[in-house]
């Protein structure tokens, strides 16, 4: 999960993959570098789009995988280590809203059962 934070349009991730065919990473992404990615890819993207309406386009989720290639493609991953496919949360993550420790480390399993339909989907 480091490697990728390390990306900038990664804010939080969580990496996960029990029961799955290949892991999954579960995303929050920046709204700025997720909109360059997406512009990048040849999507019209307004200036003012939410970051709900980032993660909501299509090719979102796929263009971040790609960008994150290069990362996920090299150690530390394990080939079998490596994310077949990105889930995109449109939430920030905090201590707030139950998805963060008042040390601000990640609660997997609030993250993960607020996706649990689109997880329980990927094969």
């Amino acid at each position: 999960e480091e490697a990728l934070l390390a990306h900038p349009a990664v804010a939080s991730v969580v990496l996960d993959g029990r029961g799955k065919a290949a892991p999954f990473a579960l995303i929050v992404p920046h709204a700025p570098e997720l909109a360059k990615l997406l512009a990048a890819d040849g999507a019209p993207v307004a200036a003012d789009l939410t970051l709900r309406a980032l993660c909501a386009q299509r090719r979102a989720a796929p263009v971040l995988l790609e960008a994150l290639a290069p990362i996920i493609n090299k150690p530390p991953f394990r080939p079998y280590e490596r994310p077949a496919t990105v889930l995109l949360d449109a939430t920030e993550w905090s201590v707030a809203n139950g998805l963060l420790t008042p040390s601000l480390k990640t609660k997997r399993q609030p993250v993960l059962s607020r996706h649990a339909d689109a997880i329980a989907a990927l094969p």
